[in-house]
C-alpha cells in the first residue's frame, strides 16, 4: 500500500493545485517531462518515488505446430 500511495501522490496531489495558477498543472508536467532526460530508466518522479520500473516480457513465440492451427495468424493482433 505505501508504495502505490508513493507512486500516485506526485500525480495526484497536484491536482488540487490547479486551481492555484496552474502550479498542479506546471507540477504534472514537470513530472512527465523528467522521462525524457532521466538515464538510464527514462524514470518520472513518481516512479522514480516509489522505486518502480518498466519491464518489458517478450510475446512467446509460437511453435510451428501453433502456426498451423491458427492459420498462420496471430489470435490477438495487436
Amino acid at each position: 500500500m505505501g508504495r502505490s500511495w508513493r507512486r500516485w501522490s506526485p500525480m495526484g496531489i497536484p491536482v488540487l493545485l490547479w486551481s492555484c495558477l496552474g502550479v498542479g498543472f506546471l507540477l504534472q508536467f514537470l513530472d512527465c517531462l523528467f522521462v525524457a532526460i532521466d538515464r538510464p530508466l527514462h524514470q518520472a518522479w513518481h516512479d522514480k518515488s516509489a522505486a518502480t520500473v518498466v519491464v518489458e516480457v517478450p510475446r512467446p513465440r509460437k511453435t510451428p505446430l501453433e502456426n498451423a492451427t491458427s492459420g498462420g495468424q496471430d489470435a490477438h493482433p495487436r
